[in-house]
């Protein structure tokens, strides 16, 4: 029996997001942070597409290995507006 994916929101997809860029910044493929993150490439992989809730421990490793602040994205997603849009 597998588990379900968690709920992605506005944070999941803040924080992906964030993952995405840095590693286009440092141009660097998903085995490179696999390696560098001792994260499997596939979990890598499901991390920065965004999809899925992302485990604190994938996030603590994959961010810290890209040279972000776990805790920092973590902060920054927090500041996010939550409330629905309003349709105009």
């Amino acid at each position: 029996m597998g588990r379900k994916p968690g709920p992605v929101g506005p944070a999941t997809t803040y924080i992906a997001a964030e993952l995405r860029a840095q590693k286009g910044r440092l141009d660097w493929s998903l085995d490179d942070i696999a390696a560098k993150s001792g994260v499997p490439r596939s979990t890598v992989n499901t991390a920065i597409k965004g999809n899925q809730a992302i485990p604190v421990e994938v996030l603590i490793a994959v961010a810290t290995a890209l040279g972000l602040n776990p805790g920092r994205l973590l902060d920054e997603a927090t500041t996010l507006d939550h409330r629905p849009k309003e349709m105009s």
